[in-house]
């Protein structure tokens, strides 16, 4: 592993390059139950687009302050994101309240961050393009996050500013990153199918090299451990990735400090109880039963929609018996047709759809917005309901 550490990259490198923050937050990843604000209203996690720019955002606003502009154009070349990707996925967030724009230019992201739990990405991996299979193209964003992830680790420091999990001066690691691809999958928040995937070209590259961690047991059952490159192993099998010097020496020639970048948000804790869930259940279920209550005393307490209702189940009575029979079929299906229209036209002179008349529009049509499903299970909804509590809150501050 020293000599792969030791490989010379036929890569060029920036003498320096901007950075953005990502917080793990940002990847939607729950903690201790509570819920992330950061998923989408329908509880999944953000595309890898959407977590690049809420990085982007946020690490703006800790180093220059809450009211520094950052164009669309900003975000294509520091992201590495098409401008149509950039102007949709900034709208989506907008719109579910991840994030405002209380000034054009100016982002502001509106749910909590806590703690310093984040780590570095460098922005010239999400445009730099590399030669994958003969073909120059940008590496895949879940690639460089797995990548900016690894070297987190190598670039830690301790209090007094020095390394500890890699010697610069010895060009080494001194402790190596042990994962699995199912542990990149628990905590970059990705499929097992996109980490192997995303893998393989920083292998190729060279921009981290892996050996795989095997685990035998000897004659008398003690446990051990070889470290193999053979191929057609597992591939998730515990393994040793290390990231070259010369990437890792980006960091060098760099004049960034992201140690001293601290997060000063500091909004009450939001806490969801089961009271406050089955409250919001009350209240859309009432809201949709409403709705049809009142559909249905406006129409049966008119005289003119009870007569185009009566009509229209003449006529479709008279149909199936044409139907039936075989005669008269035409005339009967034209009857029907014009007292459909009748009863429809009448509908909607009254403000009511056939939908509302029927039944209750309920938000879930698995639990009926009970939150249970008839099995007895706690019905997925539950996740949009959580998230309803909180954009409601993050909306009165």
């Amino acid at each position: 592993m020293e000599a792969t550490a030791n490989k010379k990259l036929n890569i060029e490198f920036p003498e320096a390059t901007e950075y953005t923050l990502c917080n793990v937050q940002f990847l939607g990843k729950s903690k201790l139950g509570k819920l992330n604000p950061f998923i989408t209203p329908q509880g999944k996690t953000f595309a890898r687009a959407k977590v690049k720019i809420l990085s982007h955002i946020w690490t703006v606003r800790k180093n220059f302050g809450a009211n520094v502009k950052i164009s669309k154009a900003d975000f294509t070349r520091v992201c590495g994101c098409a401008w149509s990707v950039v102007n949709e996925s900034l709208k989506q967030l907008k719109d579910v309240n991840i994030v405002s724009e209380p000034k054009p230019n100016v982002y502001k992201i509106l749910p909590k961050v806590t703690g310093k739990e984040y780590f570095t990405m460098d922005n010239y991996l999400n445009n730099k393009k590399f030669n994958i299979n003969g073909k120059f193209k940008k590496l895949p964003a879940s690639s460089v996050l797995i990548e900016n992830y690894v070297k987190a680790f190598y670039l830690r420091k301790d209090k007094d500013g020095n390394y500890i999990n890699y010697d610069f001066r010895e060009r080494k690691p001194i402790n190596y990153f042990y994962a699995s691809e199912q542990g990149f999958a628990d905590v970059l928040n990705l499929p097992p199918s996109t980490v192997s995937y995303a893998i393989k070209p920083l292998l190729h590259l060279n921009l981290m090299c892996r050996n795989k961690r095997l685990k035998y047991k000897d004659d008398k059952g003690n446990t051990y451990y070889k470290i193999t490159e053979i191929k057609g192993v597992p591939g998730n099998a515990k393994s040793i990735f290390v990231i070259p010097y010369e990437v890792l020496a980006v960091e060098l020639r760099s004049t960034y400090t992201p140690e001293k970048v601290d997060f000063i948000e500091n909004l009450e804790e939001i806490e969801i109880t089961e009271e406050a869930i089955e409250k919001v259940y009350s209240d859309l279920r009432s809201e949709a039963e409403a709705v049809t209550a009142n559909a249905r005393k406006t129409a049966f307490n008119d005289s003119e929609f009870n007569a185009a209702r009566e009509e229209l189940n003449e006529a479709m009575g008279a149909a199936f018996a044409a139907r039936e029979s075989g005669e008269n079929v035409q005339q009967a299906k034209e009857r029907w047709n014009n007292a459909q229209a009748r009863y429809l036209k009448r509908l909607a002179e009254l403000g009511i759809t056939e939908e509302e008349l029927e039944a209750p529009a309920y938000v879930c049509q698995r639990c009926r917005d009970t939150g249970q499903l008839d099995t007895g299970q706690r019905c997925r909804c539950r996740a949009n309901v959580k998230y309803l509590i909180l954009s409601r809150f993050f909306k009165r501050k």
